[in-house]
């Protein structure tokens, strides 16, 4: 030939003889360790003596090789990884620590109240019918009204039916006892039976009875002579009042009891001018 090697030839030589042989074959197109091939134009057999013969081939084996064994740590990674069964953490042990005062019932620690005075509970309107099986007490709260200073004289028991209640009006006017002239002060309230200033109950018709309590008034004046002329013991002909009959008038303390049909709550209102106590009891209309 002219000493040049066409493109896609590979040329290699020995380091015995410096011969040198050429071949166009595919192995050493691809695996050219100890080749030199030709990729660009023709070269003179003068400039392949001047090139490295093994240099190009090595380097680049060296190079797959080390890409080959990376790729292969980093399979072995993951194979390792995905087949290595994952340890759940186990939960810390919880330290119970027991002690005598530990296993004591806890106490509640008493809250203290806003302000020491205690209000009262509103009672329930003295109209409302009682509650079945309930104590006539627990139905019906105490009603309390009046001064506890004022002096008077009972002058009139009146009991008359009104359309949807019975009413029970106690009237007083002036006494010569020592103190101002103005409402007594007054107690109503139901009760199983009611006693004489001896200890004595005394018998009142009904199933439910009321005392009505007042402070400082009485039938009789302060000279011995009647204020109240009337009945102490009247039967009206009422729905619901069956029977109202003088308890006690000792010391200017009067009591009176109202025996009823059936127990109904009053209501308990104060009239001036003059003077008056009005207890109404509710009926059917």
């Amino acid at each position: 030939t002219d000493g040049k090697f066409p493109a896609g030839w590979c040329w290699w030589k020995t380091s015995a003889n410096r011969r040198r042989s050429a071949t166009n074959d595919a192995f050493y197109q691809k695996w050219r360790l100890r080749t030199l091939c030709v990729q660009i134009g023709r070269l003179h057999v003068n400039e392949l003596d001047k090139r490295t013969l093994c240099k190009s081939g090595l380097e680049r084996m060296f190079g797959r090789l080390v890409m080959y064994a990376a790729l292969l740590t980093a399979l072995g990674i993951v194979v390792v990884s995905a087949c290595t069964p994952q340890r759940e953490a186990a939960p810390s042990p919880t330290v119970v620590v027991t002690s005598a005062s530990a296993s004591r019932a806890a106490t509640p620690t008493p809250t203290a109240l806003a302000s020491a005075t205690l209000t009262p509970r509103p009672s329930a309107s003295p109209t409302a019918p009682a509650s079945p099986g309930s104590s006539p007490a627990a139905a019906c709260p105490r009603v309390t009204g009046g001064g506890s200073g004022n002096q008077v004289q009972l002058v009139s028991v009146r009991v008359a039916h009104q359309a949807g209640f019975d009413r029970l009006v106690f009237e007083f006017g002036p006494s010569t006892a020592p103190g101002p002239f103005g409402m007594p002060a007054y107690t109503v309230e139901a009760a199983s039976s009611l006693s004489g200033p001896s200890g004595q109950p005394i018998t009142i018709a009904g199933s439910a009875i009321f005392g009505t309590r007042f402070q400082n008034a009485s039938t009789m004046t302060p000279n011995g002579t009647p204020s109240y002329t009337g009945s102490t013991d009247m039967k009206p002909a009422t729905p619901l009042i069956k029977q109202v009959r003088l308890v006690e008038d000792f010391e200017r303390v009067l009591v009176w009891g109202t025996g009823l049909d059936h127990l109904a709550c009053p209501k308990v209102s104060e009239l001036a001018g003059p003077y008056r106590v009005i207890l109404d009891f509710p009926t059917p209309p």
